[in-house]
């Protein structure tokens, strides 16, 4: 299996929710175009996953890969399996991808285009090991699948499904020391300073939430406070030599009124305050 670089994942989460299939009930054999991660809160079922059959029960958990054919069996009571659809990596089709109930030969050329690379694809049996329902429930039951505190949770389950599961198998290159040696380097440089989270995601190719977590445990700061401090500490020199209209200008401030707030917050003064008392 191709080494999988942690960097890359981004999980856009389609669907999670509470769901009860009825006794009887037969789902019948189908491709995804995404993952989906069911846990067997209450009942039993049969499935048939990739030519194989699989006993589930109370308490599995369930990861189906996207461009593997199965089918749901036997179930022969109520079946409670809450589930989330998501795409491990976000790109340009996640938003147009779809909870697919289709069989590969049932599909168009538009819809196969859909089914990504399954960065999983080594690992053949569909029960895994995890045991975090809390976990798993806090991200079934937000009220924002796509929220940036939901999206954290997502990384923790998926986090947890690889240490669980594909050791041995996947090979996770970690690069972020790196990168946020860089993003401080670049702070230091007195770049950025108007930069969001999201920006410095953007611009150094690396998941947020991996550089926000490596960046505080390597520097005891989060990015956004060391960005801020530094950009503080930068206006104070700035106001000795320039008005506060060119300060807010050149720090990249929306206006003057959020730079004199953030300056007071950081210093307890207003920048005006603070330039004349400098004089004396």
């Amino acid at each position: 299996m191709e080494s999988l670089n942690q960097s890359v994942i981004n999980p856009y989460i389609r669907v999670a929710r509470h769901s009860v299939l009825k006794a009887g009930q037969v789902i019948k054999q189908r491709i995804l175009v995404d993952y989906e991660l069911i846990f067997i809160e209450k009942g039993c079922f049969v499935l048939e996953y990739d030519g194989a059959e699989y006993n589930c029960k109370s308490g599995d958990y369930i990861l189906i890969h996207p461009g593997v054919p199965h089918s749901f069996k036997e179930i022969n009571q109520p079946l409670s399996q809450p589930h989330i659809h998501f795409d491990l990596v976000f790109d340009e089709k996640s938003e147009m991808r779809f909870i697919s109930f289709k069989d590969i030969t049932d599909m168009d050329l538009n819809e196969k285009e859909m089914i990504p690379d399954d960065l999983f694809k080594e690992k053949k049996d569909p029960i895994i090991n995890f045991d975090d329902s809390k976990l798993f429930f806090k991200v079934i039951n937000a009220s924002d699948n796509n929220s940036l505190k939901t999206k954290a949770l997502m990384l923790e389950i998926i986090d947890k499904i690889i240490k669980n599961n594909y050791t041995g198998k996947v090979e996770i290159k970690n690069d972020s020391e790196k990168i946020c040696k860089q993003i401080k380097d670049y702070i230091d440089a007195e770049q950025g300073y108007d930069a969001s989270l999201a920006d410095f995601e953007y611009q150094f190719s690396y998941n947020r939430f991996s550089i926000e977590k490596q960046f505080k445990s390597m520097y005891g700061v989060s990015v956004i406070a060391y960005k801020n401090e530094k950009r503080m500490e930068k206006a104070k020199n700035l106001l000795l030599t320039h008005s506060v209209t060119e300060v807010t200008e050149i720090l990249g401030f929306s206006s003057i009124y959020s730079f004199s707030r953030a300056f007071k917050n950081r210093f307890g003064t207003s920048p005006n305050k603070y330039k004349k008392e400098a004089k004396q």
